[in-house]
């Protein structure tokens, strides 16, 4: 394997795993347009949406420490 083919895999790497949480946030939270006018409104509904896409790609996980810390018998 060539050097510059190392470093395009590599860049590759880095643009899959930032490019994931836009579309989560395009296909499954459908922010494909800006709904507010004003940049402000659009950042915090920006940073709640990122805040979602977080707890949206960690779900399995939270279910498995939810279910370990819930009581056995209720």
């Amino acid at each position: 394997m060539r050097w510059s083919d190392a470093r395009n895999r590599t860049k590759a790497r880095v643009r899959s795993k930032v490019e994931w949480p836009f579309r989560i946030l395009k296909r499954v939270f459908g922010f494909v347009k800006v709904r507010y006018r004003g940049l402000k409104k659009n950042h915090e509904w920006l940073c709640a949406a990122f805040a979602a896409i977080n707890v949206y790609q960690h779900r399995k996980r939270l279910a498995r420490i939810n279910q370990r810390l819930a009581p056995q018998g209720a």
